[in-house]
């Protein structure tokens, strides 16, 4: 099995790049072929030890240079976090490659990108993409898109099983801890050379601290400078060793309180923290529950327990696992004074220190060990190929039968919007969104020579971006099934629901369509809330291309009646509609519109907030005066005058707000 790791950060970065390091070779002594793609200089492995795995730039890796011994591609990829930079590498090798890929979670990454967008995330998701864009560096998880980015993964693995609660429904998850450093399992008692080489006295309680200072931690050590200064005030020698960067300043420029009981040693390899660390007497790890912590688990813990040195950490995380007095000692607010009281009791009790550090050895021998956490993630790694097969939502089934598509064009396209097309629960056409289906689904964008120019060509991505391949699909109103047939070559299966009555002004080449398009399934009748030639619950998707601003209003509520029954758990609701701005009827559409987002379960005032902002965006998509005069045909122009209009575009799920699961515990 040829395997690619995609990490967001260089092997400079030691705490997600120790991972890798110590998994990838795992997999290579077990006959798998790894490669690991980084943003940095790839010879920064050295770091870390001998990699038994090749290590390629991201450069490399988009080239498709792997080096991998059978001179292919990946079997699978597992990308190292969601945040941006990752997500479109993973994503054009996947597609390129038609290969699978998993998603590797290690932090609460929607706190992170709050933080640094200093906006809670929930009001970000609602932002327009290209203004996250300018927000959110490349470094940071993109509210939009890190979201389709796990819900179109194979499956997804967690340093922690809190961090599970941020996989998709329906993709498969594991717990993938980090394990130790075999060096960290075997140091001395204690290193006295190196002691007497940093003049620190055989008296002197030692705390050694191997980690950086950032924005997400910088409180806390605060605090453990703090506590070190705290304890030397109450007559204890303590002296902390510290290696690492400071990107935030953790003395808040006033290092004098505590920098005379302080070595700051700076940033060391890998390998040259054994030595330091066999001087400890204890180790700890600051924190306290909450946001950030509870999703997490620090990289240096697994080196910190199987050292035999006893470990203070709070009661979050790993630290749900130990127990408190045997395994560890738990820190209850994770302040200063907390910090300080813990190590005095390790201080003043020898026999303490030696069972705490026993304990959390043995739990890391048993628990963080890479023989058991590998073969793990190798037998899962089976399991998503077994289940996934090489299905991508770039894979094309079959050639179109609607002629004017070529299916190499399909085929790119496909891949180009797979998983990565944001579309917002409200929002309109916009120019930009046509000039890209213009040169991406360029058939597809000049077909209809009106409103249909950009409204299909949107659905197609919206719904490539959000349901996987394979997934079940109903179009409503399709009249010539073209979105659906394009669908269906790329392996979803897709119904169609129309009555081919010309009711709405729609067709009635019922049987030239039901001939011309043998892979979809037809169902010649109108679309109510009592539909029964579909199972409850059977749809992943239910869309609709300009149809619902054709039905009266009792007729409307069943077709959302209909939606609420057929669509699954977690499946979406999409429509696009037309929508006079201004002009005759103008009010009719208003109120329409508003009835038609009142069923979808979008509030009123988010709808007079597009519409005031629709009329002033310049980007916003009008149907130009030459289809306005296709669609008045014979009628006089005083009887059908010019009226702006534009494409509202519906993105939702359960249009009432309640699941089937939920209706039927209520029922």
């Amino acid at each position: 099995m040829n395997v690619l790791f995609v990490n967001y950060g260089g092997f400079e970065s030691i705490n997600s790049a120790i991972h890798i390091f110590h998994l990838a070779n795992w997999f290579v002594e077990h006959g798998c072929d790894c490669a690991v793609a980084v943003p940095g200089a790839v010879s920064k492995v050295e770091l870390l030890g001998t990699p038994k795995f090749r290590c390629v730039t991201y450069k490399e890796a988009e080239a498709g240079k792997f080096a991998f011994a059978d001179r292919g591609g990946p079997a699978l990829i597992h990308a190292w976090t969601p945040r941006e930079l990752v997500r479109r590498l993973v994503q054009r090798i996947s597609r390129a490659y038609r290969c699978p890929y998993l998603v590797h979670l290690e932090d609460n990454e929607e706190e992170i990108t709050a933080r640094h967008a200093g906006v809670p995330f929930e009001r970000l998701e609602s932002f327009p993409a290209a203004r996250l864009s300018q927000m959110i560096p490349e470094v940071f998880a993109h509210p939009i898109y890190y979201r389709l980015f796990l819900k179109q993964a194979a499956g997804v693995t967690a340093i922690v099983d809190r961090l599970l609660e941020f996989k998709p429904d329906g993709i498969p998850g594991e717990v993938l801890s980090p394990g130790f450093d075999p060096a960290m399992a075997n140091l001395p008692a204690d290193n006295p050379e190196l002691r007497y080489g940093l003049s620190i006295g055989q008296d002197e309680f030692v705390l050694v601290y191997p980690g950086n200072t950032h924005a997400s931690n910088l409180e806390e050590m605060r605090s453990l400078y703090t506590s070190v200064a705290l304890l030397n005030s109450r007559g204890h020698k303590v002296r902390l060793l510290r290696f690492g960067t400071d990107y935030c300043d953790p003395l808040d420029g006033h290092p004098e309180y505590v920098s005379r009981y302080c070595l700051e040693l700076g940033f060391r390899s890998r390998q040259a923290l054994a030595g330091p660390m066999s001087m400890a007497d204890a180790l700890v790890q600051p924190g306290r529950p909450g946001p950030f912590n509870d999703y997490r688990f620090p990289s240096k813990l697994p080196d910190f327990l199987v050292s035999g040195r006893p470990v203070v950490l709070p009661k979050t995380n790993i630290g749900r696992l130990l127990r408190d007095g045997e395994e560890c000692l738990h820190l209850e607010e994770g302040h200063a004074i907390d910090i300080a009281s813990k190590l005095e009791r390790l201080i003043g009790d020898r026999a303490l220190r030696q069972r705490i550090g026993a304990g959390g050895k043995r739990f890391a021998c048993r628990e963080l060990n890479w023989d058991t956490i590998a073969p793990k993630i190798l037998c899962f790694y089976e399991r998503l190929l077994a289940r996934t097969g090489q299905q991508t939502a770039g894979s094309l089934i079959r050639k179109p039968c609607w002629p004017y598509m070529p299916a190499e064009a399909l085929e790119v396209a496909a891949t180009r919007y797979g998983g990565c097309f944001p579309a917002l629960p409200l929002s309109y056409a916009t120019v930009q969104d046509y000039c890209d289906s213009y040169d991406h689904l360029h058939a597809l964008a000049t077909e209809a020579h009106d409103l249909k120019d950009c409204q299909r060509p949107w659905v197609l991505k919206a719904i490539l971006g959000l349901v996987p391949c394979g997934g079940r699909l109903l179009e409503i109103g399709a009249g010539e099934p073209i979105v659906a047939e394009l669908l269906s070559c790329l392996g979803y299966d897709v119904a169609v629901v129309d009555p081919y009555d010309g009711s709405g002004n729609g067709p009635l080449q019922y049987e030239r369509f039901r001939k011309q398009y043998p892979g979809l399934h037809f169902v010649r009748r109108l679309f109510t809330g009592d539909i029964d030639a579909f199972d409850p619950g059977s749809f992943d998707c239910i869309y609709s291309i300009s149809v619902l601003e054709h039905l009266p209003i009792p007729e409307l509520t069943g077709v959302f009646q209909g939606i609420e029954r057929l669509l699954k758990p977690g499946g979406c609701s999409i429509h696009a509609l037309d929508y006079v701005v201004r002009g005759a009827g103008s009010e009719w559409h208003r109120a329409h519109a508003a009835r038609v987002l009142a069923l979808s379960g979008i509030p009123q005032d988010e709808f007079e907030a597009l519409d005031r902002r629709l009329t002033l965006d310049p980007e916003t998509y009008y149907l130009s005066a030459e289809s306005h005069n296709s669609w008045r045909g014979a009628k006089p122009y005083s009887e059908f005058p010019m009226r702006p209009v534009v494409s509202l575009q519906i993105k939702t799920g359960h249009p009432f707000g309640v699941q089937p699961a939920a209706q039927a515990e209520a029922g």
